[in-house]
């Protein structure tokens, strides 16, 4: 927990389920992003650039 002045803030974190990340996927909330699940989080994903390209062809 944190204070600020006379304030005490909680700070935490929404972990998602595979099912609220499907459901998120399949109503177009990431659309514009290439995103991932890792561990119940959101997390962008790299995108594949020319040298990753030439690795794997």
């Amino acid at each position: 927990m944190y204070r600020v002045g006379a304030i005490a803030m909680a700070v935490g974190a929404y972990k998602w389920t595979t099912d609220s990340y499907h459901q998120a996927i399949e109503a177009g909330v990431f659309d514009d992003r290439p995103v991932e699940l890792l561990k119940g989080e959101i997390v962008l994903m790299a995108s594949e650039g020319v040298s990753h390209q030439n690795h794997f062809d």
